[in-house]
């Protein structure tokens, strides 16, 4: 039977272990020092002295202390605008609400920017008839979320269209080639409906 205190020794050893250690502890020692030298550098205040630290590069981020609050006034505040004629008006910040409950903000920052304009639009709606801290803050935060998504929206686009623009094969060709291309169209192209007679 252990004593408590080898328990914790056993417990502080587990948790000394380098997560990037190789499983083959023998190679481990230049592994080790090359993971040193590759994490970021940081500074940390410990008794009133600043430290130079190694950081943790996958360190999570900290809790938004908003967001349980927020989360709670926004389904309040849905939840009353949902048997009325608002509710299918309010369904992009109804999308917010739910990614906001499922995986936090980076469920939100994923959403399409259209959604998140009209989601800010839809928030600036309630926040006009009855203001709160809240909503205010959901705006702010949304906004440039919604910037985001945008600018990633535009460069897949941008993307597509020049590998779409691979495949065009632009020539020079005289007026008779041009002709005897036009003239092979006549037979593919469904002709138009007659233009509407203007002087009548």
């Amino acid at each position: 039977m252990s004593t408590p205190s080898q328990t914790r020794k056993r417990t502080h050893k587990a948790l000394a272990k380098e997560r990037r250690a190789p499983a083959d502890a023998s190679a481990g020692s230049i592994h080790k020092l090359r993971g040193l030298l590759a994490r970021p550098i940081g500074l940390q205040r410990r008794d009133g002295r600043l430290h130079v630290v190694l950081v943790d590069r996958r360190r999570p981020e900290p809790p938004d202390p908003w967001l349980a609050p927020l989360q709670a006034e926004l389904n309040e505040r849905l939840l009353a605008q949902q048997f009325g004629p608002t509710a299918q008006a309010m369904r992009h910040l109804c999308f917010v609400h739910d990614a906001l409950q499922s995986k936090g903000w980076p469920a939100v920052s994923s959403l399409p920017a259209h959604v998140l304009g009209r989601a800010i639009v839809q928030a600036e709606m309630l926040a006009g008839d009855e203001p709160s801290p809240g909503l205010k803050r959901l705006v702010e935060r949304l906004r440039p979320l919604q910037l985001a998504a945008a600018e990633r929206e535009e460069r897949a686009a941008r993307s597509r269209d020049l590998v779409a623009g691979e495949q065009i094969e632009v020539s020079e060709a005289t007026h008779e080639e041009f002709d005897a291309v036009e003239r092979s169209w006549v037979g593919r192209v469904p002709p138009e409906s007659e233009p509407p007679d203007l002087d009548a």
